[in-house]
């Protein structure tokens, strides 16, 4: 029976993008393995051992993590932004796996670009050393191909969230008491990265503005969609915003995490959403539901090129004025959008399935 290990990116950390992509792993690998032994590092060891009955390691234990490695037959490292955001946590995982002589496969990350010449170099020696590298576009490709990486080790695919596959039929009412509350037809989801360095250089009270312009202007009622609900992240800032508005109809998705299939089938309710999280991007356009991109780094930059669209601005200089008639385009026309966004995903689908081709050389 194969052994694999996967870790890299702070699984078990509440978000909800980084567990998705973590399961969608973990359903390619018992695709193509059949009858196989997984083990997960991960913050949340009962819960990821529950949820996706799976072994699990520790983050914080290195000697479990050791021992992992010299177990594993394979180690996947991936996916998420982990070249750019926890290159010398996930990377020393594939530098140790190698120095074991293990099979290693960096698997459909992101990457934004790196300023450091020592981190970038860094990057490019792990990733030269793995046995198969993917990335989730064009743009990470050719990003490592500029900093040094060996030309044609790496393969552009997609993220594997594109795979999710929604099971529910309802969303559920029980964890979203506001839908009970709600008095407009007309709703808006917002989703805003609560990252520290992210929340320094977000100008809340655009946000504040946006949110009464979207009231007061087309008559929604807002929502906000946060995709991590550790404390001090994007649940809180949501709630700071909400206190600040201080008006009626505008909600919290959820006090407690919901699950990705949850948030899906909720999304399919939305008329449009506004986000700089790339995973709520990723659902919406599973939903089908017509979306804007708030750039927070490269990688959504890269994310709307592939749905043919633009970003309306980075974090740093968002405009409530700018969002409000960006919303108004795209309802104006909003079946265009929609149908547009599923021929995008479709290509997407088949992009992130080659990561799962590339996962049967190991077999």
């Amino acid at each position: 029976m194969k052994k694999i290990l996967i870790g890299g990116p702070m699984y078990g950390q509440k978000n909800i993008g980084d567990e998705v992509i973590l399961e969608s792993i973990i359903k390619s690998v018992r695709k193509i393995f059949g009858d196989v032994n997984i083990r997960v590092i991960t913050n949340d060891v009962k819960n990821t051992k529950e949820s996706l009955n799976v072994g699990t390691i520790p983050l914080s234990g290195p000697f479990r993590k050791l021992k992992a490695l010299l177990w594993c037959d394979l180690f996947i490292c991936g996916g998420a932004t982990i070249l750019s955001d926890c290159p010398y946590f996930a990377l020393s995982l594939v530098k140790t796996a190698k120095l074991f002589k293990k099979d290693v496969y960096i698997y459909a990350v992101g990457m934004n670009e790196i300023s450091n010449r020592k981190t970038r170099n860094y990057v490019v020696k792990y990733v030269n050393k793995a046995d198969a590298v993917t990335v989730r576009d064009k743009d990470v490709k050719q990003r490592l191909e500029r900093y040094g990486a060996r030309v044609g080790h790496v393969i552009a695919t997609a993220d594997p969230a594109f795979l999710k596959k929604p099971k529910l039929t309802h969303f559920p009412k029980e964890k979203i008491k506001w839908l009970s509350k709600k008095k407009k037809d007309f709703l808006v989801g917002l989703g805003i990265s609560g990252e520290m360095d992210v929340k320094k250089i977000t100008p809340i009270g655009e946000y504040v503005k946006l949110c009464k312009n979207l009231l007061e202007k087309i008559g929604a009622t807002v929502v906000f969609l946060p995709t991590n609900f550790r404390k001090g992240m994007d649940i809180d800032l949501a709630r700071e915003i909400i206190q600040k508005a201080e008006t009626e109809n505008i909600f919290l998705l959820s006090e407690k995490i919901v699950e990705s299939s949850e948030l899906i089938a909720i999304l399919e309710k939305f008329d449009i959403v506004l986000s700089s999280r790339l995973h709520l991007l990723i659902f919406s356009a599973i939903a089908n539901v017509p979306f804007v991109g708030i750039a927070r780094g490269e990688k959504m930059e890269s994310f709307m090129r592939d749905f043919e669209q633009e970003a309306v601005s980075n974090v740093r200089n968002m405009n409530a004025d700018k969002c409000l008639e960006e919303v108004k385009k795209i309802l104006e026309t909003k079946n265009v959008y929609k149908e547009k966004i599923g021929k995008c995903l479709e290509i997407m689908k088949t992009r992130a399935l080659k990561n799962e081709e590339v996962l049967k050389k190991f077999t």
